[in-house]
């Protein structure tokens, strides 16, 4: 399974958006632990330079699926974030088996988005004609 979401970035707002494939399955649920801080964060709250975050998905399997489990009822099913991250994933307990699946990633020291300058599309042009002196219009006084 691989699901998509924005990579935290201090100061930005955390976001709650996340796209599941394949399509047999869907987020229930989508929340981020301030690992450094101690607690959950809320609505509107931004992440913190330096801090430590687990993000925590649990995704539910559309009617007519359930995701794989062992002969112990343990979880099967991988996941990965935005195709590279590998997470932890578990069995959501408290629920049906097979029907929802804890995913957990932790972003570890998130710092603040860096951005490549841009070169510019057109190089500096040099000028057609050389410049030229400057014209003196009068004599220094002694």
């Amino acid at each position: 399974m691989d699901l998509s979401i924005a990579v935290p970035q201090a100061g930005n707002v955390w976001s709650s958006s996340v796209t599941v494939k394949p399509d047999s399955c869907f987020a229930t649920s989508v929340e981020w632990y301030d690992k450094t801080a101690a607690h959950y964060l809320s609505s509107g709250e931004r992440f913190v330079k330096g801090h430590d975050y687990q993000l925590v998905i649990w995704v539910s399997a559309k009617e007519g699926y359930q995701f794989k489990l062992d002969s112990n009822n343990q979880m099967l099913t991988t996941a990965m974030i935005n195709g590279s991250l590998p997470c932890f994933t578990s069995r959501a307990y408290e629920q049906e088996n097979g029907k929802v699946i804890d995913i957990r990633y932790d972003f570890h020291n998130v710092q603040e988005e860096t951005v490549t300058p841009t070169q510019p599309t057109n190089p500096p042009t040099q000028p057609t004609n050389p410049p030229t002196e400057p014209q003196h219009t009068h004599t220094p006084s002694q």
